[in-house]
Formats: C-alpha cells, sequence, structure tokens
C-alpha cells in the first residue's frame, strides 16, 4: 500500500503490475488495517475515515459521537489498530485509544507519556504487545500488562528526541528513525546503536 498526498491510498496489484487510487480521502498521513479487514485512514483534511476496500464505501467517524474522543481543531496524523482491536490516534497534540466498536476514548496527554509534548509522530505495537509511539520530544513505550508509559529520550541514548519511524527486528530490537540517524535500540538491555 502506498499511501500520501496529494493522491491518497494507492495499493499496488503486484500480480497485475499497477496501482488504483482506493477512496476518496486526498491527504492521507496514515492507515491501518482493522480485524475485518477495512482501514482506517487518518486524512489531515477529512479527519478519520474508515474504508471498506471490497465496496469502496468511505464513512468519516464523527469523533463528537465516541465519548472521550475530543479531537478539536487537533487533525489525526497517525492510527493504528492493536491487538486487542482498539483504534489508537495520534495528534499534534496528544494521543487517544478508542475501544473497539467505538466506545469510550482515553486521552494521554504528554504528562501521561512523560514527554515535553505529546506531538504524535509514529505509532507502532511490538510483537510483545507494547505500543511504541514516537514524538517529537522523544520515544514512549506502554507496558501491556499496566497500561502505564514510559519514556525514552537523548539522556537514555537515543541519538535525537524526534522519532518518526519504528519497526521490528526478528530479535525484538526496534529501529528508529531519528533526525539524527537510523537507530537500533534493545529494549530488552537498553542499548542503542547509531548508524
Amino acid at each position: 500500500m502506498v499511501g500520501g498526498y496529494p493522491f491518497g491510498l494507492v495499493p499496488l496489484d503486484p500480480e497485475r503490475g499497477s496501482c488504483e487510487r482506493l477512496g476518496t480521502t486526498r491527504m492521507v498521513s496514515s492507515a491501518a488495517r482493522a480485524p475485518d479487514g477495512s482501514l482506517w485512514v487518518a486524512g489531515l483534511t477529512e479527519g478519520l475515515v474508515r474504508l471498506d476496500p471490497a465496496s469502496g464505501r468511505e464513512t468519516r467517524l464523527d469523533p463528537t459521537s465516541v465519548r472521550g474522543l475530543e479531537l478539536g481543531e487537533r487533525l489525526p496524523a497517525e492510527v493504528l489498530v492493536s491487538a486487542d482491536g482498539a483504534l489508537w490516534v495520534g495528534t499534534g497534540d496528544g494521543l487517544f485509544r478508542v475501544e473497539p466498536g467505538l466506545g469510550a476514548a482515553t486521552v494521554y496527554s504528554a504528562t501521561t507519556l512523560g514527554l515535553r509534548s505529546a506531538e504524535i509522530l509514529e505509532l507502532f505495537q511490538a510483537s510483545d504487545g507494547a505500543l511504541w509511539v514516537g514524538t517529537a520530544p522523544g520515544l514512549a513505550r506502554q507496558d501491556p500488562a499496566s497500561g502505564r508509559f514510559e519514556a525514552v529520550t537523548r539522556r537514555d541514548g537515543l541519538p535525537d528526541d524526534l522519532v518518526c519511524a519504528i519497526l521490528e527486528a526478528r530479535d525484538g530490537a526496534l529501529w528508529l528513525g531519528t533526525n539524527n540517524g537510523l537507530c537500533r535500540f534493545d529494549p530488552r538491555t537498553r542499548a542503542f546503536r547509531t548508524f
């Protein structure tokens, strides 16, 4: 799947070697697949949109319909559907967890994340169930058992506090894209290696 603006979501069909635009959301910043196969799309002008790839049907989520999802003027920049089916929405000023079935939402502020601000740039769920949040002022990890967040910043060894990409290696280490290079971080040993 290729996404971005001004073209929206453009999935690649490797069998035909072609791309065809999916849906009408043009300014896409992030997309995540839900358990039912639908896609949650963070649109920079459209807000949160749920897209059924089979039918092409799009449904805009009215944030006021979900208790606690008080986006206000905040635009969704990142979306993730976690293993438990919850929808995570990252904005330029906060993180929201929407319960499966669009129940109530929980708001996570900069204080909750243990960081100076809550400008969310990346959301990633590791194989151990931990949620990793890349932000402008550092990295935050939510413990799957307690739900508490712990911050990781330059003081801990990150090459830069801005973390805009997160991927997991087979051995459980995280590859982090930062403003000061690519970094390999082992959460178990808390060792960093910058490239």
